[in-house]
């Protein structure tokens, strides 16, 4: 998963290029702030074709959460103990990626407790960890309900007014959200190589 939200910097290579898919993404909402800011007002459609153009995709809300909580299931990205930052910080606050470095998740991951929110691959259901939890099955990189129930809704992450990693909220995909910006995860190929004769 990438260490940072997808910068202003970064967002502008991709609309600068020869990608078809750069001219039909929309311009972030804050393109005036500094280059390390995480570009936002990005909606979901233009965060995809980042994510393709990249050779990325965008991540599920369990791979989001698993990045945040680590393998322990942590309430916060940096364990269950309460926040120290250098300096004060709010909920919903979006400055530089990376900029407060208690923000970071067993995997080194930063920004996933505050700064912008961020857009999962799921669609939104709000009874979504209620069905999870009755399942039976073994289940890995859940990757939520198969279609929209109406409304075309995804899941957005980093939403809590404590800094806890479990919030959640649905936000439809054409919405451009001042304080929601997005990151992408690389999947190795889920087929094994073919195998070479010798």
């Amino acid at each position: 998963m990438d260490v940072t939200e997808v910068t202003l910097q970064q967002y502008e290579m991709f609309r600068n290029s020869s990608a078809p898919a750069a001219n039909r993404s929309i311009e972030p909402l804050n393109q005036g702030d500094p280059p390390n800011h995480p570009a936002l007002g990005i909606n979901y459609l233009s965060a995809e074709n980042y994510a393709k153009w990249a050779g990325k995709m965008i991540p599920t809300e369990a791979e989001w959460e698993k990045a945040a909580r680590g393998s322990e299931g942590f309430r916060y990205p940096w364990g269950n103990g309460r926040p120290v930052f250098h300096r004060e910080r709010t909920p919903g606050e979006v400055g530089p990626v990376a900029e407060y470095r208690t923000d970071k998740s067993p995997y080194g991951i930063f920004d996933l407790a505050g700064n912008a929110k961020e857009w999962c691959a799921d669609w939104y259901d709000p009874k979504a960890y209620e069905a999870f939890r009755n399942r039976t099955d073994v289940v890995k990189n859940d990757k939520g309900p198969r279609r929209s129930g109406g409304a075309p809704i995804r899941v957005v992450k980093g939403t809590s007014p404590d800094w806890s990693v479990w919030g959640r909220e649905g936000i439809s995909i054409a919405d451009q959200v001042p304080n929601l910006g997005f990151r992408c995860v690389l999947r190795s190929s889920e087929k094994p190589a073919p195998k070479t004769e010798k």
